[in-house]
């Protein structure tokens, strides 16, 4: 077990000297987001303002765990940056690629998008958004981060995710029991906002839509 331990901290370090991002905390998340929900994607409009080219995203079987003043019963329309009219592309870079038919949890800004926040509705950039679908590893419809690495465990605000990177050269990591998983875990430092696992140390769990929006609402309660 110690040599898991050491193993998952030399591949936290060295998924942190790849990333070009700075994780953020899921209470971090909830705490900024004016409006959570989760449904499903059925359009994506790309219209122009001026010299601004934003996408209206309609959504549809919404569930709402915070609800903003402009949606309706069902549904949810908000606007992010980008988008293709006349011929005319816009592409911002700090915006996700959401697809038509595909669920999410979505943590949102005040306004659904607007001139004012440049049309960056998702708070944290890209952070507040959790793609819920079948990945090739498991045949559960699990939630997924911005970036679409499977979540396998979420605590106390914290996530658990599989990581694409490769382990440090010379080490040679084995899929984890769900209980070494959970004891390794508590040896990281709770500060650490986000852990990713090697994906040759995925122990095959996945936390579905259900499992991560009961550990939002823990975090709405603190």
């Amino acid at each position: 077990m110690l040599a898991a331990v050491t193993l998952l901290c030399l591949f936290l370090t060295y998924a942190e000297a790849q990333a070009s991002y700075s994780p953020v905390h899921l209470r971090r998340c909830v705490e900024e987001a004016a409006t959570i929900a989760a449904g499903t994607v059925v359009s994506i409009t790309p219209m122009r303002s001026g010299e601004i080219i934003f996408s209206v995203v309609a959504m549809d079987s919404v569930l709402f765990l915070r609800r903003p003043a402009l949606a309706d019963s069902h549904g949810l329309s908000f606007r992010l940056c980008g988008g293709s009219v006349d011929s005319v592309e816009l592409i911002c870079s700090e915006n996700p690629e959401l697809r038509v038919s595909e669920s999410y949890v979505l943590f949102l800004q005040e306004g659904l998008g607007t001139p004012r926040d440049a049309y960056t509705t998702i708070v944290f950039l890209n952070q507040g958004l959790f793609p819920v679908f079948v990945d090739s590893t498991s045949p559960v419809a699990a939630v997924h981060d911005w970036i679409r690495r499977p979540i396998i465990g979420a605590s106390g605000g914290r996530i658990i995710s599989v990581s694409w990177f490769e382990p440090p050269q010379g080490s040679i990591p084995k899929p984890l029991t769900v209980d070494a998983l959970a004891e390794i875990a508590s040896k990281v430092p709770q500060g650490v906002p986000v852990i990713e696992i090697p994906r040759q140390m995925d122990p095959g769990i996945r936390l579905t839509e259900e499992q991560f929006l009961e550990e939002v609402r823990r975090l709405m309660k603190e």
